[in-house]
């Protein structure tokens, strides 16, 4: 009886410090990421004379499907084992990612970005799959656009994320791997090019802020926790390469 009693305080001990861990999601508009990129396309709303947003090289030259491939790094800072004290993979993860959109028109696209990656952590593999869903609204200015060959497509992209990220359990548990799920909002922004109207690529940054759930396991028969969740913070950053059709 003593020993349940010790389990159940211990529960609602964890409990209590993982809510006051929690933080607003409306902070993320407080990063100096969103900052940096709201400020980018603040200075060039400014800046370009009105009359730039008017010529296009021709009406519906940006409409259309598109397909990428996506490279880049994930930082992932939120996989310490609560038990041992240890951050069980890498702060940054290599990842990859296949990139689906369709131009309704000159300047905003729906977009689904699917992204993967895995660390081989000594043994103990972590695995990390996500989506982003969102829609992408480009800044359509004649100085970029006035080239022969090239289109210079500066854009922003407010979404959502999901992410399972499969992660190593306890040592002495017989659960070897633990799913934590997430969801929340994200914003991202960058630039591409279209080249000769089919090839397209670019770079571009993103900022997940996701809800994940908390990972218990039975460990020396006590539900104990082993990764905290809660909101976190997630950035990644890509090069893309792929056609618009």
């Amino acid at each position: 009886m003593e020993n349940r009693e010790q389990r159940h305080k211990k529960q609602r001990t964890e409990n209590r410090a993982q809510k006051t861990d929690l933080r607003s999601p409306f902070s993320v508009f407080r990063s100096p990421f969103f900052v940096s990129l709201f400020s980018v396309f603040l200075l060039s709303s400014l800046f370009c004379p009105q009359s730039a947003f008017a010529k296009l090289p021709r009406k519906g030259f940006y409409k259309g499907p598109y397909i990428m491939l996506a490279g880049g790094a994930m930082e992932f800072n939120w996989d310490k084992n609560e038990t041992t004290g240890v951050e069980e993979g890498a702060p940054w993860e290599l990842l990859l990612g296949l990139i689906f959109g369709w131009n309704l028109n000159d300047w905003i696209a729906p977009e689904i970005l699917l992204r993967f990656t895995t660390d081989k952590n000594e043994g103990r593999r972590e695995y990390i799959a996500g989506a982003n869903l969102g829609f992408v609204f480009t800044l359509l200015a004649d100085p970029l656009l006035d080239f022969e060959k090239w289109r210079v497509l500066p854009f922003i992209k407010p979404g959502f994320g999901l992410q399972a990220a499969v992660l190593p359990g306890a040592a002495n548990s017989t659960q070897n791997r633990l799913t934590s799920f997430g969801v929340g909002p994200s914003v991202g922004g960058g630039v591409r090019f279209l080249f000769k109207k089919y090839l397209y690529f670019g770079v571009e940054v993103q900022e997940e802020f996701l809800r994940q759930t908390s990972l218990h396991q039975d460990v020396n028969g006590a539900n104990t926790l082993i990764y905290k969740g809660g909101w976190v913070n997630q950035f990644e950053t890509y090069l893309t390469a792929g056609v618009h059709f």
